[in-house]
């Protein structure tokens, strides 16, 4: 699959303004998200740096060069994702107020999460893009450990972060403005997230400011068909058009994505 996207910032004063105009826009009440979003690294295989490409006759069996192009590929993160849709999408807190270093999230105890696990490539390159444009996978997982799941393919867990917001969706495209909260205490990597304790305590905003992100976004199931990327493509201009006396819609600086581990030394950064 494929997805393009437009980004914009939005400050916290201009927050409900802009909740109102996406919802004039696409003529629906906010549907409140919170998503928890599990970061997984991958790691190498025991022995990888050990692998010998070819015999004492200098014969590179098939075997070996699978092995030697899969271990000096590219290795990179994935997430597990829970989503909670929350029907109640009153704001929980006080948007605009920045004072406050640590906030709370209003979910009701029976809200059960749907879980996925999804991979993001990073965005293809080019210096005449007008889009984000990138390959991506999500599959849903319906019942299981999910962090067990994700760990007996070669994965650690590294670090997790949440995304509270409201989408709206539009034509074939999907609207999300959302801000960024990290989890106070978190787990070190390499070890376990703790999915015992309420996800709604202890988090703060990414941003000290409490701005908050406009992602609009769409998603093809074939992304070298050129007639839907067209579409899709004029989708997005035409959001971009419709916002942008308020929010600046553009492409993603490419590396800011990039979903590749950089570093690994003995399996560790």
């Amino acid at each position: 699959m494929h997805e393009l996207l437009l980004f914009g910032q939005v400050p916290a004063h201009r927050h409900q303004k802009t909740l109102h105009q996406l919802s004039g826009v696409t003529r629906m009440q906010p549907k409140r998200i919170v998503e928890q979003h599990l970061v997984f690294r991958a790691t190498p295989p025991n022995g990888s740096n050990q692998v010998q490409v070819g015999a004492s006759q200098g014969v590179v069996t098939q075997d070996l060069k699978k092995t030697q192009a899969m271990l000096s590929g590219g290795l990179y993160h994935i997430q597990a994702v829970a989503r909670y849709e929350v029907e109640d999408y009153t704001p929980a807190t006080n948007h605009s107020d920045t004072s406050k270093s640590s906030i709370s999230l209003d979910i009701p105890g029976s809200t059960t999460p749907r879980w996925s696990i999804e991979f993001r490539d990073i965005p293809e390159a080019g210096a005449a893009q007008t889009v984000t444009s990138r390959s991506m996978s999500t599959i849903a997982v319906d019942d299981g450990d999910v962090v067990q799941f994700v760990k007996t393919f070669g994965y650690e867990f590294h670090s997790q972060h949440v995304q509270e917001g409201y989408k709206f969706y539009e034509q074939d495209s999907t609207l999300f403005l959302y801000r960024t909260l990290t989890v106070n205490g978190e787990s070190a990597p390499g070890g376990d997230p703790d999915l015992s304790s309420p996800l709604t305590e202890s988090l703060s905003p990414l941003d000290p400011q409490g701005g908050f992100i406009l992602e609009a976004s769409t998603t093809l199931l074939d992304g070298n068909n050129h007639d839907l990327r067209t579409k899709a493509m004029q989708q997005l201009y035409a959001l971009k058009d419709t916002f942008k006396s308020e929010v600046a819609l553009q492409p993603a600086d490419r590396l800011a994505l990039d979903t590749r581990v950089s570093t690994i030394k003995a399996g560790r950064d």
